[in-house]
């Protein structure tokens, strides 16, 4: 290039070239930057945006890279391309006319300074009352919301805590028997402490506190004064509340209560009764089909309505 342009001329190109490429990238930088401080201030007007970078110390620094390169300031691009733009038009020679443009060329480049100096000042640099108040009034508003926010999560957090609930009676020897509501998955020794304890009569050799109470469940805590044999106390005993459920009892209802089942008359109900005294009473409600007069179709009739 340099046999075809000459010296002064491929030099000339060189730097314009080289200057191009840096101009397009050192703009680039310093367009983000405006973009940024647009996006977050939605304003461009230098008194709006004064002192909008003061605490934003990766912005002031990309900022300032891109203001000291398109400057052309020692060991930046744009310095580089600058120096060969000059020295190609220092070679050229001409006389005036090449004298002036330099003078122009050197003109435009302190001009750069001046307006990136003062950018930089007053958009990083500058303080800005009104706008310091607009961020003191948006930090009280980011505090605001976290607090809301940690409501929500705390009242969430309590919600799944307490579950489904659950009622249970407790009875005997406890500070304060009465009906009580507790989370689901609620043991005995939970229950305990909701009544207020245990008296100093309590008899707890039988209960197993540990054990997980179910919904309308009766615990009886006896005294340890009460006459009861081994053979009445099971381990972990717990009394439970008999639901009526609508369905008949089988091995425990008399004949009246046998002829509450549909289908069943006085003769079913006295079979029903002879067979449960023969056998010890019903293990399944199948076994009802073994009662003379019942079959299968008889009992898929009422098997909803019995129990054992």
């Amino acid at each position: 290039m340099q046999g075809l342009l000459g010296e002064e001329n491929a030099l000339a190109v060189h730097g314009t070239l080289l200057h191009m490429i840096n101009h397009s990238m050192i703009k680039l930088v310093l367009f983000m930057a405006a973009g940024v401080i647009f996006m977050n201030a939605h304003a461009l007007d230098l008194n709006e945006i004064r002192g909008f970078g003061k605490r934003k110390p990766l912005l002031k620094g990309i900022f300032l890279i891109g203001a000291l390169a398109i400057a052309g300031i020692p060991l930046f691009g744009g310095y580089i391309s600058k120096t060969l733009l000059h020295e190609s038009i220092v070679e050229f020679g001409g006389g005036g006319l090449m004298r002036a443009v330099e003078y122009i060329f050197l003109f435009s480049g302190g001009l750069t300074v001046a307006y990136m100096t003062k950018l930089y000042t007053a958009i990083f640099i500058e303080e800005n009352d009104n706008y310091n108040e607009e961020q003191k009034t948006n930090s009280s508003k980011d505090e605001i919301f976290k607090e809301d926010s940690s409501l929500i999560i705390n009242n969430t957090n309590i919600n799944q805590q307490v579950g489904n609930i659950i009622v249970v009676e407790i009875k005997g020897e406890v500070i304060n028997p009465d009906v009580y509501s507790l989370n689901e998955g609620s043991i005995i020794k939970d229950l305990i402490e909701a009544a207020g304890g245990l008296t100093n009569e309590a008899d707890i050799s039988n209960i197993n506190r540990a054990k997980e109470i179910n919904n309308h469940e009766l615990i009886v805590i006896r005294n340890i004064n009460d006459s009861v044999s081994n053979e009445n106390i099971e381990i972990n005993e717990i009394q439970e509340i008999e639901i009526d459920d609508g369905k008949i009892n089988i091995n425990t209802a008399d004949l009246n209560r046998l002829k509450d089942i549909p289908g069943i008359g006085d003769v079913k109900a006295n079979s029903i009764i002879m067979y449960r005294e023969e056998n010890g009473g019903f293990k399944t409600i199948d076994e009802l089909k073994n009662v003379d007069g019942i079959g299968e179709k008889t009992f898929e009739k009422i098997k909803n309505n019995i129990k054992i």
